[in-house]
């Protein structure tokens, strides 16, 4: 398995907020994000800029709604207003989304920066450190993103923070603690198929193929017949090459 391969951008992006801990408080915009309610997101906020042209809520919420409904244009325009309005002196709340501003405008150095003092603060939310293992994910500081991620799963343990855990452990060269969060990834949601892949994978690089060809008969168990993330991964070359491999696949009518 080519760790550098592994397409942290993409999981982890699609991962980042779809899961909230009790720990923090949520407000009436956030439980909105949370459910994805990004054109009532933006309703709102409209409303509420008309007579308000500077309120920082509306400016922020929206600014993530649009971003997370693949309206990046719009949503930088919106994110380079807060970076441009924002004072040093203001509060905690204000250093969060001028931090978290950054990390949507794609500048990690200063998202790791300005994150790293919103954490170091204390009080910050839990997000923050979430978000900061991300971009130290996305930067290939994997050993600082998984020091971030020990600290988020002592609030949030679901499938989501363990799988971005187990992917920077194996950026990191640490295969054996990536499997064991991967197989706590699936435990909380079996039906999340992508820690089956990195499994097999990872058992293949560890020279364990049997292992590997267990995680292989129960992914194809549930169902799944798409097998091009394995196949078109050089690495694994000789185990999909192999008459144990190709036994299970024929086992379920897939030779």
């Amino acid at each position: 398995m080519r760790h550098n391969s592994i397409p942290f951008l993409v999981f982890i992006i699609f991962l980042s907020l779809s899961h909230k801990t009790s720990a923090t408080k949520i407000n009436s915009w956030e439980k909105l994000v949370e459910q994805r309610h990004f054109d009532d997101i933006i309703a709102k906020a409209n409303k509420i800029l008309q007579l308000d042209k500077a309120n920082q809520d509306a400016i922020y919420y929206q600014a993530v709604a649009l971003y997370k409904s693949r309206q990046r244009e719009k949503s930088a325009e919106l994110f380079k207003q807060l970076v441009a309005h924002y004072q040093q002196n203001t509060n905690a709340i204000s250093l969060y989304r001028y931090a978290m501003s950054y990390y949507y405008l794609g500048d990690n150095v200063q998202a790791i920066k300005l994150l790293s003092k919103v954490v170091d603060d204390g009080n910050a939310p839990i997000e923050a450190e979430l978000h900061l293992g991300y971009t130290y994910a996305k930067t290939g500081y994997y050993l600082r993103a998984i020091k971030a991620y020990d600290n988020v799963i002592k609030h949030i343990q679901n499938h989501s923070i363990y799988y971005n855990r187990a992917l920077v452990h194996a950026g990191a060269g640490q295969l054996k603690a990536a499997a064991k969060d991967m197989e706590k990834s699936i435990q909380h949601k079996p039906d999340f198929h992508l820690p089956y892949f990195d499994l097999i994978s990872i058992h293949a690089a560890l020279k364990q193929p049997q292992k590997a060809l267990n995680w292989l008969d129960t992914l194809l168990a549930r169902k799944i017949t798409d097998l091009s993330r394995l196949e078109q991964d050089p690495d694994m070359k000789a185990f999909i090459a192999s008459d144990a491999y190709l036994s299970i696949l024929k086992k379920y009518g897939l030779d």
